[in-house]
């Protein structure tokens, strides 16, 4: 899928299917989980619970400790963006990317987040390479393992 395209949006929108009298992306995306508000406030909840978890840290991992120097950051999965968005803050020279099958629209966004329509199962397209990449919770989702990890190392 080509960044922010109209035809890839109008495809979006008009290919939906129905699951328990609501509204579910309509390609076979891999997420098991139904939209809406109260998804949104699933996520939400479930990346506080994580931050609270690692006392305060948005990760673990050595590049998000200390004063580390992160240039670009890929968020794959966002949901609803607040990871990215809170990153974002946190770190305002980096460049943060998001992506996620459906774009996320928080009330306020960084000017150093960008939010990108795809599936991280799709060949990625990037123009450059990250210095670190954020996923959590994908084990129900990703449906290529080899495709998801070849991404990330391309």
């Amino acid at each position: 899928m080509t960044e922010n395209s109209s035809d890839d949006i109008a495809g979006l929108i008009l290919h939906h299917r129905q699951r328990n009298g609501r509204s579910v992306h309509g390609n076979d995306d891999g997420y098991h989980f139904l939209g809406g508000k109260g998804e949104e406030k699933r996520l939400d909840l479930q990346h506080h619970i994580w931050y609270l978890t690692i006392s305060g840290n948005l990760g673990l991992a050595p590049p998000l400790r200390g004063a580390s120097t992160i240039s670009r950051v890929l968020d794959l999965g966002t949901g609803t963006g607040i990871w990215a968005i809170d990153f974002a803050e946190e770190h305002s020279k980096t460049e943060v990317t998001a992506i996620d099958i459906k774009e996320p629209k928080p009330p306020f966004c960084p000017p150093n987040v960008t939010f990108r329509t795809m599936s991280y199962d799709d060949k990625w397209d990037f123009l450059h390479q990250f210095d670190y990449i954020h996923s959590r919770m994908a084990n129900s989702s990703v449906k290529d393992w080899k495709r998801y990890i070849d991404n990330a190392y391309e």
